[in-house]
């Protein structure tokens, strides 16, 4: 190949750009309030999945009570997901003496 001969090579930079920007675009995690899961369980679950001081998780527990919904993680998709992931994944709650609740915390993931 010359000096001023081009490569062959099929370059779509609109594509390339758009990859760029959905790779940088940042989600957040919310829970919803519900009238079964224990503030126990909310607290423990989020020092566990998330590493939250139990200040942090008591607050957010708190947030969630009274505005019924709370951003409790942020980031990439990826990240936010398996955040997501981790929670749903924590078992049943064992703290409530009327019943054991056996379906996870309602989580959401917003586009930001």
């Amino acid at each position: 190949m010359s000096a001023t001969a081009t490569p062959d090579i099929d370059i779509d930079l609109e594509e390339d750009l758009e990859k760029k920007i959905s790779f940088y675009k940042q989600y957040v995690l919310i829970v919803h309030n519900d009238d079964d899961h224990t503030f126990d369980y909310v607290v423990e679950t989020f020092m566990k999945t998330l590493k939250y001081t139990i200040e942090q998780c008591v607050k957010l527990a708190y947030r969630i009570h009274t505005e019924q919904l709370a951003i409790v993680f942020s980031g990439m998709l990826e990240h936010v997901e398996f955040k997501q992931d981790q929670i749903r994944s924590c078992g049943p709650d064992l703290y409530n003496p009327a019943k054991t609740v056996t379906y996870p915390l309602v989580t959401e993931i917003r586009e930001v």
